[in-house]
């Protein structure tokens, strides 16, 4: 301050806590995913001799609007894909020959095995993949149970219930949002019932009353 003697006197305040920067996270809305990946028993062949079969859907099996913010996106891995259990591995999936049951667990981030014991051995049923570019890939080694009803031939499994996507944005700023949609109604498995062709036969019956 200055009096009107032009004489002075001055004081000082640290006002650095009173500037402050508020950060713009990232977001996703309108989560969901129809993508589909179906396998069918039929191209694997007498007896599964031609297995393993795969599949791999389409499109990523969740989607999601994506905004980044003022930071913009990451320069790298801005947008990844995973998978998880949807409960603890628990299934009613058995397998065709043995009636074996079918449990899944979390290889890593992005495969889920199905399992089964034969009574000697851990042996692998089917892989489920997540890709990364969020498809799914599901190769499958083995027959699984299926209905007998109502056709008792191409009727489908699949994974309602077990299966989570989780996909996850990563902005400049190394912030992150992520969301996850049940994604086991998107993999289906359908039966390869049996046939019978060339039907006739040539072999006959003789009696004589002599």
């Amino acid at each position: 301050i200055t009096d009107a003697d032009d004489d002075q006197a001055s004081a000082t305040t640290e006002i650095g806590d009173q500037i402050t920067f508020a950060d713009d996270g990232p977001g996703l809305s309108s989560v969901g995913g129809t993508a589909t990946v179906a396998l069918d028993e039929t191209n694997a062949g007498e007896d599964f001799a031609s297995g393993p079969i795969s599949a791999t859907s389409t499109a990523a099996v969740i989607t999601a609007d994506a905004l980044f913010g003022a930071d913009g996106a990451a320069a790298a891995n801005a947008t990844t894909y995973s998978i998880e259990l949807t409960g603890d591995g628990t299934t009613s999936l058995t397998t065709a020959k043995g009636d074996f049951g079918i449990t899944l667990v979390e290889t890593s981030s992005n495969v889920i095995t199905g399992t089964y014991n034969d009574g000697t051995n851990d042996l692998t049923a089917f892989t489920v993949t997540m890709n990364a570019d969020g498809t799914v890939t599901v190769e499958q080694l083995v027959a699984l149970e299926h209905p007998d009803s109502p056709n008792n031939d191409n009727e489908t499994v699949d994974l309602d219930g077990l299966i989570t996507a989780r996909i996850t944005i990563t902005d400049a700023d190394d912030d992150q949002a992520s969301a996850t949609t049940e994604i086991g109604d998107q993999i289906t498995f359908a039966d390869d019932g049996p046939g019978l062709s060339s039907v006739g036969g040539t072999a006959t019956v003789a009696l004589d009353e002599t």
